[in-house]
């Protein structure tokens, strides 16, 4: 289909994560196409969250795609022990459009390594909203140090190495 790096299928964790960030609008100012499985819009239930998706849904910023076929997505399911329903629809979708999987699920992750997705997260979210400028360094260390608090599952290992990245980024280019 498209370019793997312009089109992205994203989990319910990583939309429950940029929404609690209120990172999640400014995610979507990146030109990629976002794309989700029908499944995982139903995984959010929570009131607000999953008003906040529905609306960007209505807005086109992110695509909803039915889930694939019955038979692929129990046939990963089976493959891949441990994943949700919904997590498996989101990795059959990725694997049928060649696009990124955004996940911040374990197993998913896994799974999605184990069939040659190319795979990202949260931290790849900020580390990619500052790349690109649109938050600035104080803002995107905030956030990590948020994502710490709301997803106590994210290894804090990864947090404090893209922290210092950061900063290091930030005195090099403030040095040249």
């Amino acid at each position: 289909m498209a370019n793997i790096k312009n089109i992205l299928v994203k989990d319910a964790c990583i939309i429950i994560d940029l929404i609690e960030l209120d990172l999640l609008d400014v995610f979507l100012s990146l030109d990629y196409i976002v794309i989700t499985s029908q499944s995982v819009v139903k995984e959010i239930t929570d009131e607000a969250q999953a008003e906040s998706l529905a609306n960007h849904i209505k807005a086109n910023n992110i695509q909803k795609e039915n889930d694939g076929e019955l038979s692929d997505i129990l046939n990963l399911m089976q493959k891949h022990t441990g994943i949700s329903y919904a997590d498996a629809t989101v990795l059959e979708l990725s694997l049928r459009i060649d696009a990124t999987l955004l996940s911040a699920d374990k197993l998913l992750r896994k799974a999605g390594k184990n069939e040659g997705t190319t795979i990202c997260g949260t931290l790849w979210v900020i580390k990619e909203l500052y790349m690109s400028k649109i938050i600035n360094s104080a803002v995107a260390i905030t956030k990590i140090n948020q994502l710490t608090q709301i997803n106590t599952r994210i290894p804090v290992t990864l947090c404090k190495n893209l922290i210092k990245e950061i900063e290091q980024h930030q005195t090099t280019y403030h040095i040249n």
